[in-house]
C-alpha cells in the first residue's frame, strides 16, 4: 500500500500541492471527497497499485486544505 513517503510536491498558483503518481500508460487523476480527514492517501490508497498494474499512470493529489497540500491563499480585492 503506499505511504505519504512516496509522495512529492509541486507548487500551483501559491498553494504546496501534495501528490502521488504510480505506474506508466493513459493518465488517471482521483480527485478525492471533501469529507472531513480527506485526502488523496486516506481516499484512494487501496486503488493505486490495481490501477496503475492495469496500465494507467495513476495521479492522486491532496486538495487545498486537505491531507499534506497548504490552504489556498485568501484572494485579494
Amino acid at each position: 500500500m503506499l505511504t505519504a513517503e512516496q509522495g512529492t510536491y509541486v507548487d500551483i498558483a501559491d498553494v504546496r500541492t501534495f501528490y502521488v503518481k504510480l505506474g506508466e500508460g493513459p493518465a488517471l487523476v482521483l480527485i478525492h471527497s471533501s469529507l472531513p480527514g480527506a485526502c488523496a492517501l486516506v481516499d484512494w490508497a487501496c486503488n493505486f497499485e490495481y490501477l496503475a498494474e492495469a496500465g494507467f499512470t495513476v495521479y492522486g493529489f491532496d486538495q487545498p486544505g486537505y491531507g499534506r497540500s497548504s490552504e489556498a491563499p485568501e484572494p485579494s480585492i
